[in-house]
């Protein structure tokens, strides 16, 4: 649009004919008041109403703040202990690792009451859990960039040292380049996202369940047991001089 502006410009300038401006009225109506509609105002509180009424509902209750502060934190291992419990509940299967990239995370978990909102807005994104085939040697080549990122982990223990040389094992055995492990992630890292290339050679088991709906399923197990959430630290990572 601009470059026709400029082009009409130039083409003005350019002929020797001047042209004296015309005077014409005018008129504007104004549209700063919006118009009250009542029945669809009626129709939007209905579902506000339905809304919260879901999302409003405790699903647990936490004794601390779980947060994302730290490596690894105690927000990314309550995470990552909710994948590794679903995939056992929903597709029947143990994972070996459970990996979860820190962005992803959005909020910290509050003391007190964690509501269904609450878990919306810690993972509001439409991510399902997956169940990975990775060989050992792909695990191997992608932990610098685990490191990198500050993933959420379960199953590792790793130990740096401050020159950055890393050693890895996996449920407390060295890590075999040819074994097969399972991993359970969410589909968008398991396409890739994040760079995650560990995956680029897997295949996957869709569990056919969100990540949110993973977390909030796993909050309602401590319910059922009448148990809090309790946020906790561990040497999954470790760094040594």
């Amino acid at each position: 649009m601009k470059k026709h502006f400029y082009f009409i410009i130039i083409t003005l300038v350019g002929c020797n004919k001047f042209y004296s401006p015309v005077t014409t009225n005018a008129s504007h109506v104004t549209t700063n008041k919006a118009t009250a509609n009542s029945s669809s105002d009626k129709l939007i509180s209905t579902y506000k109403f339905k809304v919260d009424s879901i999302t409003n509902i405790v699903i647990a209750k936490s004794d601390s703040v779980f947060t994302k502060d730290n490596y690894p934190s105690t927000l990314g291992n309550f995470c990552c202990d909710a994948l590794h419990f679903i995939s056992k509940e929903k597709c029947s299967l143990t994972p070996d690792l459970v990996i979860l990239n820190k962005g992803g995370l959005r909020i910290n978990l509050p003391k007190g009451d964690i509501k269904v909102k609450t878990i919306f807005e810690l993972m509001p994104f439409e991510n399902e859990l997956v169940v990975c085939k990775v060989r050992g040697e792909d695990i191997l080549k992608s932990l610098p960039t685990l490191l990198e990122k500050k993933a959420a982990f379960f199953g590792f223990q790793i130990t740096e040292s401050k020159e950055k040389q890393v050693t890895c094992k996996i449920n407390n055995q060295t890590i075999n380049p040819n074994q097969i492990y399972l991993i359970a992630t969410s589909d968008y890292l398991a396409t890739g996202g994040d760079n995650y290339t560990m995956f680029q050679n897997s295949n996957f088991t869709n569990c056919k369940i969100k990540i949110r709906d993973a977390f909030i399923d796993y909050c309602k197990h401590f319910t059922n047991q009448n148990k809090s959430i309790k946020p906790y630290s561990d040497e999954r990572y470790k760094t040594i001089n």
